[in-house]
């Protein structure tokens, strides 16, 4: 009956039973598993492991120019920079620069868990060049894609998710139920998997940024109003106000390390941070 995320920003890079997978993350919320790691294991190196569950493409996590991190590779490293653990929220940092091969100059994707069930998604990407950034997703069952309003939701057996994509605000969304080498053998007649890739144009020198909000919750609410969410001004950063049962959330992330974060009158040189605010019990 309760949220659970796994993240992985890894010292191992993605070499032996490892996956080119730094900076992913995995959600499964009240009995549903929502956003997965796609692909099977009919056996160790097949052409499908091989080309699809071992790479990123098959991952929660970004591609650059279409391209994903180094697969098989002991120098293909994450690194968790930041963790903090409490009973109202979890938040974790992770640098997955180096598994790109030095075709960019930073991942950073902070991941704030506000409990039970707000997850809030802030990456930075630079790259020194103009170039594409695929945000991706994967689910067991098709998504509903509503591409005006950037979200998507996702429909388990127990449970949905609603994702808000706050910035950038042009994005360009596709999705598939195809593999690019599909399962053999004790995997051939498994189901299909559901992958969505939400792309980017980055800015002229190559930098990016992703604003996303994430809400799990038990198929029971999926009658209630959806969470209300929308990006608000920061300066040096992103921010984004939620409404959702009875309470108000300001979220905000700092994006330079050489300026002060400020969303109104807060000023802050935080990481990120979260306000919450009572609407009614």
């Amino acid at each position: 009956n309760n949220v659970h995320i796994k993240f992985k920003s890894s010292p191992y890079g993605s070499i032996s039973h490892g996956h080119a997978e730094q900076n992913s993350f995995i959600i499964e919320a009240y009995g549903s598993p929502l956003a997965i790691s796609s692909g099977y294991y009919p056996w160790y190196g097949s052409p499908h492991h091989a080309q699809w569950t071992w790479e990123s493409r098959s991952k929660n996590t970004i591609l650059v120019d279409g391209k994903g991190q180094g697969v098989q590779s002991l120098e293909a490293k994450g690194k968790i920079t930041h963790f903090v653990a409490g009973d109202k929220f979890d938040y974790v940092a992770g640098d997955a620069t180096q598994a790109y091969e030095g075709r960019i100059d930073l991942f950073e994707r902070q991941l704030f868990f506000v409990k039970p069930n707000i997850i809030a998604i802030y990456d930075r990407l630079e790259a020194g060049r103009q170039c594409t950034y695929d945000w991706l997703l994967h689910s067991l069952k098709q998504m509903e894609v509503d591409a005006d309003a950037q979200t998507i939701r996702v429909v388990g057996d127990t449970a949905e998710m609603w994702t808000y994509f706050v910035y950038p605000e042009t994005l360009s969304f596709e999705q598939t139920d195809q593999f690019t080498v599909p399962p053999e053998e004790r995997d051939a007649d498994k189901p299909l998997q559901w992958h969505l890739t939400a792309k980017s144009q980055s800015a002229a020198d190559g930098s990016g940024r992703f604003l996303t909000l994430i809400f799990p919750r038990p198929n029971a609410a999926a009658g209630e109003v959806p969470p209300k969410v929308r990006g608000i001004a920061a300066q040096n950063g992103h921010a984004a106000q939620i409404e959702v049962d009875g309470k108000s959330y300001t979220v905000a992330f700092r994006d330079s390390d050489k300026a002060m974060l400020q969303v109104g009158e807060l000023i802050t040189d935080a990481k990120a941070i979260i306000v919450k605010k009572v609407l009614y019990d």
